[in-house]
């Protein structure tokens, strides 16, 4: 007769500061070394519904400070969304142009630090089409 040897369950528990990121305050970090971008927006046609991140140029100001926003995220294969300003807190003002759509402006947008790093804005840019 085969004996079986009861199986032992390992607990993985010590692998949740390792993978979970930092952990301060009781906040436990899922993505510590990702982008801090101070804004990070989805430009979208607001007809279609279609990602219009190319060839748009998005510019964030905060006072005398200005950034041009580049490309940080697809949908599928279609350029989708644009991020700037890593890591720097501050109350922007965004604004999207692109050939063929209307000026698109946002304000008030906020990045202050938090518990994890930069807690940006994260906004959707329905562009109008002309």
């Amino acid at each position: 007769m085969i004996s079986k040897r009861p199986r032992r369950r390992f607990t993985l528990a010590w692998l949740l500061p390792v993978l979970g990121g930092c952990s301060e305050a009781g906040v436990n970090c899922l993505d510590p070394g990702g982008r801090d971008w101070a804004v990070e927006v989805t430009v979208l046609d607001s007809t279609t519904g279609v990602p219009r991140a190319d060839s748009a140029l998005a510019v964030i100001r905060d006072r005398g400070y200005v950034d041009t926003l580049r490309l940080v995220g697809f949908y599928g294969s279609e350029p989708a969304s644009l991020g700037g300003s890593n890591g720097r807190p501050g109350v922007y003002e965004l604004t999207i142009t692109r050939p063929g759509y209307a000026t698109w402006t946002a304000t008030q947008l906020m990045a202050s630090e938090g518990a994890c790093g930069l807690e940006g804005a994260r906004v959707t840019a329905h562009l109008q089409p002309q």
